[in-house]
């Protein structure tokens, strides 16, 4: 776990996670958001069901999801902080071509964003939905190698 966490760190942006059944990308990313915000194993299952993570509800996954608990659940008490980040979290849907979605997910506090799966051609609605929202993108997050995506995320960057 330490070690993908340094890795998400220290990889340049934007950061592409990429595995062939997005279990374990969707794993890592949720891994580093729940440690690097402090967050409790029962917010990171919450945020889990929200973004419809394949692992969480998948009884032929294997131990992903049992793996990742333990992780969370090794974060300290003093770590969480007592007034916790308000989160935006945003599905979009893609009904002119491609049927696909883009998360955007977000904290209200810092007001820094983080666009996960970006659709060519919808580089426009995402950023006006940033700007309507008042966020700074800090982030661009691929969790599969479609040019699609790819490309959308090197437009918006």
């Amino acid at each position: 776990a330490e070690a993908i966490l340094a890795a998400m760190a220290r990889l340049p942006r934007p950061l592409m996670l990429q595995c062939t059944s997005g279990n374990r990308s969707g794993a890592a990313l949720l891994l580093w958001l729940a440690k690097s915000t402090g967050r409790s194993v029962e917010t990171a299952a919450l945020l889990a069901q929200d973004m419809e993570l394949k692992f969480y509800k998948c009884t032929s996954c294997g131990p992903v999801w049992e793996w990742l608990l333990q992780q969370v659940g090794q974060i300290s008490a003093a770590a969480i902080p007592q007034e916790r980040n308000k989160f935006v979290v945003e599905q979009l849907f893609d009904n002119q071509g491609s049927s696909t979605f883009t998360y955007l997910l977000a904290c209200s506090d810092t007001e820094e964003a983080v666009l996960i799966d970006p659709v060519l051609g919808m580089e426009e609605r995402d950023l006006t939905l940033l700007t309507e929202r008042g966020l700074k993108l800090k982030y661009i997050v691929n969790t599969h190698c479609h040019a699609d995506h790819v490309t959308s995320g090197g437009l918006i960057e």
